[in-house]
């Protein structure tokens, strides 16, 4: 009789790990440890407040910050299409694709407002967040 090896199950038994000796002698590699040469750094700004109306984002300050490079806003990207669904039978659903970057409301807290590129990293976000809005602020001029 003839017989084929079956194929243990991998569910209830210990897998060899093959990231474990280098992360455990401290010699991890991770994406925040690479760098270029002259390469920007970016920072998320995010809204703190769902269900309000933005009617304006000031970015005065954080483009006139040092080591900031650019500050984009909704404004800055209009000629980029909104996020698209991964399933593309959500054809009725196309016109509730969400903008990279809110437009006139925000939906939820989180959803991105603006961003941050600076060359260093930690200038992004202490310049986005050097001006944390007041819910009352938010709701009719959010500032970074």
């Amino acid at each position: 009789m003839n017989r084929e090896a079956a194929p243990r199950p991998t569910l209830g038994r210990s897998l060899l790990r093959l990231e474990d000796p280098s992360l455990l002698t401290g010699r991890g590699e991770f994406v925040g440890d690479i760098g270029f040469p002259h390469q920007l750094h970016m920072h998320v700004v995010r809204s703190p407040y769902a269900h309000a109306v933005l009617l304006r984002v000031d970015v005065a300050a954080a483009r006139a910050a040092q080591g900031v490079a650019a500050v984009w806003t909704a404004a800055d990207i209009a000629d980029l299409p909104p996020i698209d669904f991964r399933d593309p039978a959500a054809e009725a659903l196309r016109p509730y694709r969400q903008p990279i970057l809110a437009r006139d409301c925000l939906r939820y807290v989180g959803e991105p407002v603006a961003v941050v590129f600076a060359t260093d990293p930690c200038c992004a976000p202490v310049t986005a967040m050097s001006r944390p809005p007041s819910p009352r602020r938010m709701l009719s001029s959010p500032s970074i």
